[in-house]
């Protein structure tokens, strides 16, 4: 989710089957859709053992 589709809005998706969270008009309002929809037991990020 690096850039706007066409239409200038963010398209934010759920995990893999999950679908459609929202469209948000800026990057701050699509990462709140994403800190919205976490599980409440949801841990903190951490790197993966691929150092990606």
């Amino acid at each position: 989710m690096d850039h706007a589709y066409d239409n200038g809005h963010f398209l934010v998706l759920g995990a893999p089957g999950a679908g459609r969270i929202g469209e948000t008009d800026t990057l701050e309002e699509a990462f709140a859709l994403i800190a919205a929809d976490l599980p409440p037991d949801a841990g903190p990020a951490v790197r993966g053992p691929g150092g990606r």
